[in-house]
């Protein structure tokens, strides 16, 4: 996240999209303010894990 640019495979936001396109309207964001350049972005991802399902 310190890199500029996108590397192979795109940017960080590429993998956000992947998860939200897989857990519907279950997602928040929330950014605040840190510094006068900088922010914090949080992430909260709801999803039903089937119980029979194995896990990585």
């Amino acid at each position: 996240m310190t890199e500029e640019g996108y590397g192979e495979k795109g940017g960080a936001g590429l993998g956000m999209l992947q998860i939200a396109r897989r857990v519907g309207k279950n997602i928040r964001a929330e950014i605040s303010p840190l510094h006068s350049d900088e922010f914090l972005c949080t992430s909260t991802v709801c999803t039903h894990l089937p119980a029979d399902r194995k896990r990585a």
